[in-house]
């Protein structure tokens, strides 16, 4: 299972290298809105992946890295975005109190 961790550290350290990346070249965005936008775009990368396997493999494990990137791919890619999202309203109602 200790694979399972380190892939989401692997997901979650692209969407924050990538996020970190883009704010650096100042990008006047918030960082929220960068790490869900990776975050999108890495899933559809990971689906993309998954439909050129289904169609171009062959053989006896045809499209077998293709279902493995939809089973565990897609869950760690909308589970962070589902973390990203709550831990953006976490931190918006904690400003909106403060002012």
């Amino acid at each position: 299972m200790d694979w399972l961790i380190y892939v989401i550290a692997f997901f979650a350290a692209i969407c924050v290298g990538i996020t970190v990346l883009v704010k650096k070249l100042g990008v006047k965005k918030s960082p929220y809105l960068i790490f869900g936008i990776v975050d999108v775009v890495l899933g559809i990368l990971i689906l993309i992946f998954a439909l050129i396997d289904f169609k171009v493999s062959v053989g006896e494990f045809a499209g077998f890295f293709g279902q493995l990137a939809l089973i565990f791919g897609e869950p760690i890619v909308g589970g962070l975005l589902i973390i990203d999202i709550i831990v953006w309203l976490v931190n918006r109602k904690k400003q909106n109190i403060t002012l």
